[in-house]
């Protein structure tokens, strides 16, 4: 059955196949420095798509907890961190931050440069995330 794309279609039909070439381009140059590892390999272009956005649960880490940054070049002062507290991975490793952690302190919104860490108990930094406002 052929059926007929409209022109619009085929734009978007061009945009997805120039899309692909690129992500299979970018995929071979990656497997040029990550030799043999697939697993590693097809993690490393999920973040890259995700934006470099994305955690992993190495080893066994069940419980994460996120830390909100403001001011992170200090130019009001001194950077702000508000941690929220220990949340469970799901068995999907995804985490929720749900609710209010605390007051925050007034930097966090008259500046621009926040950001979003997720961390381990331990305090070790394991992704990022995007603050929307």
């Amino acid at each position: 059955m052929n059926v007929e794309l409209t022109a619009e279609q085929k734009k978007e039909l061009e945009v997805v196949e120039r899309f692909h070439s690129e992500l299979k381009r970018i995929d071979a140059q990656v497997r040029k420095v990550i030799v043999g590892q697939n697993d590693v390999v097809e993690q490393v272009m999920m973040t890259l798509l995700a934006g470099g956005n994305s955690i992993g649960t190495p080893g066994a880490v069940a419980q994460v907890k996120g830390t909100l940054l403001c001011d992170t070049d200090g130019s009001a002062g001194d950077t702000f961190f508000v941690d929220t507290p220990l949340v469970d991975l799901s068995e999907q490793g995804e985490a929720q931050f749900t609710g209010r952690v605390s007051a925050l302190p007034a930097v966090c919104s008259t500046e621009p440069d926040v950001a979003f860490l997720i961390r381990v108990g331990a305090g070790k930094w394991i992704a990022n995330a995007t603050v929307l406002r």
